[in-house]
């Protein structure tokens, strides 16, 4: 098991712990995941050990990508930025429409960019799979891209905001866990990479 995948199920299990030492008025379908790791949480360190934690283990794994030095750059610098981002999403605070908590709004502007910033980052990490790929891998990857986007077009109507974070976290993950640097390249002679 690689790092990347030790990353996700890092992030999942400190999630689940936070969500159990959330706060009463916390609910799983309306509020976020980085509401508890909010300063004003009782326990901001869980849900923080859990963004840290991915961030590390994403590092890792860029780095032994780079020196295996089989994978290309873009993959390994997209990987890397995830993982800063990743981090810096725990480091300014939230404060979302239906969350309580109240931060400057520097906090907030900055909070958001790094959480879209983590989408971006997997939009262009699995459309270099899809151009790089045939099929079935092609087909794979479009799926779990088109299931990605359409989640993330449901979280910013805010409908069960929380829910559908989570749903996006899942799909992601799983495609991370996955289908992450599995790709037939279009030359014939190319292997298939595997991690």
């Amino acid at each position: 098991m690689n790092f990347i995948k030790i990353g996700v199920l890092w992030f999942l299990i400190w999630s689940i712990i936070a969500t159990f030492f959330a706060p009463e008025n916390y609910q799983i379908l309306n509020h976020l995941m980085s509401d508890l790791s909010t300063v004003k949480h009782p326990y901001p360190f869980i849900m923080d050990t859990g963004f840290y934690g991915f961030s590390v283990f994403a590092c890792m794994s860029a780095y032994v990508l780079y020196q295996k030095k089989q994978t290309p750059q873009i993959i390994i610098l997209l990987i890397a930025m995830s993982a800063i981002s990743m981090s810096l999403i725990a480091v300014f605070d939230t404060n979302y429409p239906m969350s309580d908590v109240v931060v400057t709004s520097r906090g907030i502007s900055l909070h958001a960019f790094f959480a879209a910033s983590q989408e971006g980052l997997f939009v262009l990490l699995i459309t270099y799979h899809i151009l790089n790929s045939m099929k079935p891998y092609k087909t794979v990857h479009i799926i779990f891209l088109t299931t990605s986007l359409l989640l993330s077009f449901i979280f910013i109507l805010n409908i069960y905001p929380g829910l559908f974070q989570r749903l996006i976290f899942i799909n992601n993950g799983i495609w991370l866990f996955t289908y992450f640097q599995k790709f037939k390249q279009k030359s014939a002679t190319s292997a298939l990479i595997q991690n």
